[in-house]
């Protein structure tokens, strides 16, 4: 069980009193991690989605790609078919982004790395609607 506490403090705490209805079973498919994850994270990347009202049209850039809410960004964005161009620092994020199914992704480190990534963008939105950024 997870339970979100709004802005009280001791929301990773190994106990902690709360109303029943706070309280949300973890799914067989989420670690304990990964459910706590998505209290927080996870609704303000469904927050950014909501706004974003991405299509498979779309080209996004996700900033800060292999993080929490980009993680959950790039994988949305690609669940409903958009191309993802992902920024990450270093290679090790940069693989990370790959692993997650963005389109591209460039590392935020390198020096030509703003060259880089709208190379990519520019070079996909021949064929598709819009450049959408996600934060």
């Amino acid at each position: 069980m997870v339970v979100h506490l709004g802005q009280a403090s001791g929301g990773y705490a190994a106990l902690a009193a709360c109303a029943v209805d706070a309280l949300h079973a973890i799914p067989d498919n989420l670690t304990d991690g990964e459910a706590v994850a998505m209290i927080g994270t996870g609704r303000t990347a469904i927050g950014i989605l909501d706004v974003a009202q991405l299509t498979a049209a779309d080209v996004v850039l996700v900033t800060a790609a292999a993080g929490g809410i980009g993680s959950l960004l790039v994988r949305a964005a690609c669940n409903v078919g958009a191309t993802v161009v992902g920024l990450a620092g270093g290679p090790v994020k940069v693989d990370r982004v790959r692993q997650l199914g963005a389109t591209a992704a460039v590392d935020y480190t390198a020096p030509d790395w703003p060259r880089a990534a709208a190379h990519t963008a520019m070079e996909t939105r021949a064929t598709v609607g819009r450049t959408v950024l996600v934060p």
